[in-house]
């Protein structure tokens, strides 16, 4: 096997360990960001999940405020009461 040149062995023995700690790099490089990426959207559905069910609070404490000031309205129950009638007899709807 012919020998190579004094130059080309250099070019090899310093080119083969750049590519290798390039391709190392990258690879780091390309974990650290993909953990990074799932933890930071982790955190992000976890606040807006927060969010949400907060958001669901608030509608159930103003929904249930309103359902508590209506039944205390007289002229609601007779109207609702009317209504009722209304929907169970038969003539009343010609």
């Amino acid at each position: 096997m012919q020998r190579l040149s004094l130059t080309a062995r250099a070019f090899l023995f310093s080119f083969v360990p750049l590519c290798l700690v390039l391709c190392a790099s990258f690879l780091a490089l390309s974990a650290a960001l993909h953990q990074k990426i799932t933890s930071d959207l982790r955190e992000s559905l976890q606040a807006s999940d927060a969010l949400l069910i907060r958001a669901g609070e608030d509608y159930a404490r103003r929904t249930a405020g309103l359902v508590a000031s209506l039944t205390e309205s007289a002229g609601l129950k007779a109207a609702v009461g009317l209504l009722a009638e209304a929907h169970q007899d038969p003539s009343a709807r010609e």
